[in-house]
């Protein structure tokens, strides 16, 4: 089976594992057991599979893109073909052609079922039906959809939502769509520990000035994060509220008062009690008596693997001290997908890694027009990642509550527009909770003018420290 469905579409021949998975899918939920009358799917479920969702292996699909910014008339999906079923989500396996990767993605369109298929048009040079045919094929086709129905009620039971008129609509109000979003919840090893359903509004649609004045996020920042997880003898406990699907994370010097917060919390909220924190937003927390370390070497690794970069060899530092980018429109041109795609996986493991910063903003100037020395600069942070991937963050719980900041600065470092960039680390006795690397929003004329601005911003970022710890 495998082998035909590979050729059936003209599939690479490397595809041949997914052909083969694919393969025994279909057998697991079509071919009967002998002497049974039933399939493996059923035997092992106790449901009758469902057939809807159904794809020929290889054909065309279009994958929506919503990793991107995309202009108004820019495209809004990308071309590939079907690999298979995910197993554990209700998400396809499909080859991007665009990215030229295999990805899962539940927002696929394909084209093996084209609507002259499903809905035959008669033709002029058609012999017109009779009234007999007629009644049989309008007896087969409400067949087709009450069993359609009744396999795609075995799967999920839609959600009644009372739909709401144009004429009962208010006048000059626009109406915010929805949408389901489905996830996964996995641990630091990758298995799948719960699944997410949340109906998200599309507060995208709304305009400024007509729809709302101004928009407010809570959103905790790596600051505050860090300076919770350094402060003396705290311990970290994780709680799951069912009804939003979210998360709560405690911190408390005294186990009687976690005790005592997680007993009032349950009074309000149907909520329960996971334990001490070892995974959250992606981070790894080990904790012990002597302190709380933090990593990333679970993203880390998916990284790596994500761009291919395994057998590739590692490196000492993520860029070479003479190095200096410029934007050199004579370089050979690269993807911009990938390129932001690798930009945008690292600026997220700058979160626990402060000897990336640097490097990692400097390559993120070029995102708008990459050439290939630009690409292999960031290959290298990548092979720099794969020879520290357990490298993290440690904050020993023997310290001080003395908050000191320190700064520096280059001069006319940028090629392009001779700008200066600014550095700084931030400490909470002995543990770093945050740090920045900046190019400054203007030309400076000397050495001392750009210390003068770096120092200016690191002032400003030790006041807002120094008031968020006093809140």
């Amino acid at each position: 089976m495998a082998r035909a469905m590979i050729h059936d579409n003209n599939v690479a021949p490397r595809f041949w594992a997914k052909a083969i998975n694919t393969a025994c899918y279909i057998i697991n939920h079509v071919y009967v057991k002998p002497n049974t009358n039933t399939t493996p799917y059923e035997i092992w479920k106790r449901k009758t599979p469902n057939l809807c969702y159904f794809h020929t292996f290889g054909c065309m699909c279009y994958i929506m893109n919503d990793k991107d910014h995309l202009g108004k008339f820019d495209a809004r999906s990308d071309e590939g073909f079907f690999l298979g079923y995910a197993t554990n989500s209700m998400a396809y396996k499909v080859y991007n052609k665009c990215l030229k990767r295999v990805k899962k993605s539940v927002n696929v369109v394909f084209g093996d079922r084209t609507p002259t298929q499903e809905f035959p048009v008669a033709q002029d040079d058609e012999e017109p039906l009779t009234l007999d045919q007629e009644k049989t094929e309008n007896v087969q086709e409400e067949e087709r959809k009450v069993t359609q129905g009744s396999a795609a009620d075995t799967r999920v039971a839609p959600l009644q939502i009372p739909k709401i008129t144009q004429n009962q609509m208010p006048p000059q109000v626009n109406v915010v769509g929805t949408k389901w979003i489905f996830k996964n919840n996995i641990d630091e090893d990758g298995n799948v520990t719960r699944n997410q359903a949340r109906l998200a509004a599309q507060g995208y649609s709304q305009v400024e000035g007509v729809d709302f004045d101004e928009t407010f996020a809570p959103v905790a920042r790596l600051e505050r994060i860090h300076s919770s997880t350094s402060w003396h003898g705290m311990s970290s406990k994780h709680q799951d509220v069912p009804y939003g699907c979210e998360k709560c994370v405690s911190k408390c010097t005294n186990l009687k008062l976690v005790k005592t917060f997680v007993k009032e919390m349950t009074k309000e909220f149907e909520m329960s009690m996971v334990g001490e924190i070892i995974y959250f937003l992606g981070l790894q927390i080990k904790q012990s008596d002597h302190g709380i370390h933090i990593s990333q070497s679970t993203y880390a690794k998916s990284l790596i693997q994500r761009f291919g970069m395994q057998i590739s060899k590692s490196a000492r530092t993520p860029m070479i001290s003479t190095t200096k980018l410029s934007k050199n429109t004579t370089g050979q041109k690269v993807d911009e997908k990938l390129y932001r795609a690798m930009i945008g996986s690292l600026l997220y493991l700058t979160a626990t890694r402060p000897d990336l910063c640097f490097s990692v903003g400097v390559c993120a100037r070029y995102q708008a027009d990459p050439r290939m020395y630009h690409l292999n600069d960031v290959k290298r942070i990548i092979k720099y990642v794969k020879r520290t991937i357990d490298r993290g963050l440690y904050y020993p719980k023997q310290t001080t509550q003395n908050l000191a900041g320190f700064c520096d600065s280059d001069w006319a470092g940028n090629l392009d527009d001779r700008r200066s960039t600014s550095g700084g680390c931030f400490f909470l006795g002995n543990n770093l909770i945050a740090w920045h690397s900046k190019k400054q929003s203007c030309v400076t004329m000397s050495t001392t003018e750009a210390e003068y601005i770096a120092m200016g911003s690191c002032c400003t970022q030790l006041m807002w420290m120094k008031q968020m710890l006093y809140d």
